[in-house]
C-alpha cells in the first residue's frame, strides 16, 4: 500500500512525493532530510519521518524542536490509518494512504450503485453487458426519451464482476454513488426516485442530479439533520468518489 505525502499550506504549497511500502521518506528544514524545505525557519533538520513498518506507515517525530501536530496535539508517533494533516513547523502536510476501493466496497454489503449514463456512454456499455439486476431510476416515457442520460440503480453482490470494472474504470470520475442497504431493490428504486425532482422558491420544477458524487457531498453538507435522515432513509452508508463512506451523516441523523 502506497501513500502519499503533500504539502497542502506553506512555503512548497501543492509539492507531494508518492512513497512505496519499501521507502522511508524523512522532512525537515536541511541537507540530512530526504525531502528539505529550507524556506521554514521552524522546522528541525531532520523534523519527521514517515515509514511503513510490519505494513502499516507511520509518522514518527524525530526529537524536533518545535514539535509535530496532529489536531492540535504534538504527538511523537501514530500510525497513518487513513488521510490526515500533520503541522510541523509552520508547513501543513496531508498524508494519505492508498485505499483497496474494490476489497472495501466488496466488504459492503447489501451493496447498490446509482449510476449515472449523462457522464459517459461507458455506463450503458456495461450495463448492456452485466448480470446484475439493473433498472432507470426514471419511468414511463422519461425513462425512454432520457435513456442516454438518465440515472441507474444497479444491484452489486459480492464477487460482481461488474463492481470490479465500476471501480478500475470509473472510480474519482463521478459516475455514481455506491450505498448500504437491506432493503429489497424496488423498495430502493422507489426511495430514491422522490428525490429525482425538486421546486424552486417560484414551483419551477428541476431534475435533481443528487446521484453525482459532487453535488450530493455538497447537498448533504448543507442539510439539516431531519433533511439527512430523510434523504439517506434505509440507507446506512454511502461512497461519493471517497474512500471515507459518508454513513457518519446518516449516523448522526438517525440519532437525532
Amino acid at each position: 500500500m502506497r501513500i502519499t505525502v503533500k504539502i497542502k499550506d506553506g512555503p512548497q504549497a501543492g509539492k507531494q512525493t508518492e512513497l512505496a511500502p519499501s521507502a522511508r521518506l524523512r522532512v525537515g528544514r536541511g541537507g540530512a532530510s530526504d525531502w528539505a524545505i529550507a524556506e521554514d525557519g521552524y522546522l528541525s533538520n531532520p523534523h519527521f519521518e514517515v515509514v511503513c513498518e510490519e505494513g502499516a506507515w507511520v509518522l514518527r517525530d524525530l526529537d524536533s524542536a518545535n514539535g509535530t501536530f496532529l489536531a492540535g496535539r504534538r504527538v511523537t508517533r501514530m500510525p497513518v490509518e487513513g488521510a490526515c494533516e500533520i503541522v510541523a513547523g509552520r508547513t501543513t502536510f496531508l498524508l494519505a494512504p492508498e485505499v483497496n476501493v474494490l476489497a472495501m466496497l466488496e466488504r459492503s454489503q447489501p451493496l447498490f450503485a446509482i449510476l449515472d449514463a449523462a457522464r459517459t456512454p461507458r455506463v450503458l456499455e456495461l450495463l448492456a453487458g452485466a448480470v446484475e439486476r439493473f433498472e432507470c431510476l426514471y419511468s414511463g416515457e422519461s425513462a425512454v426519451h432520457l435513456a442516454a442520460c438518465a440515472p441507474y440503480l444497479v444491484e452489486l453482490p459480492r464477487k460482481s464482476r461488474l463492481l470490479r470494472k465500476l471501480v478500475r474504470e470509473g472510480w474519482g470520475q463521478s459516475w455514481g454513488v455506491f450505498f448500504v442497504c437491506d432493503r429489497p431493490f424496488e423498495e430502493v428504486r422507489k426511495h430514491f426516485r422522490q428525490f429525482l425532482k425538486v421546486r424552486d422558491e417560484s414551483g419551477a420544477e428541476y431534475y435533481f442530479r443528487f446521484y453525482d458524487p459532487r453535488v450530493v457531498r455538497v447537498y448533504l453538507s448543507a442539510c439539516d439533520a431531519k433533511e439527512r435522515a430523510e434523504f439517506y432513509g434505509p440507507v446506512s452508508a454511502i461512497w461519493a468518489d471517497e474512500s471515507k463512506a459518508l454513513g457518519e451523516q446518516a449516523e448522526a441523523a438517525r440519532a437525532c
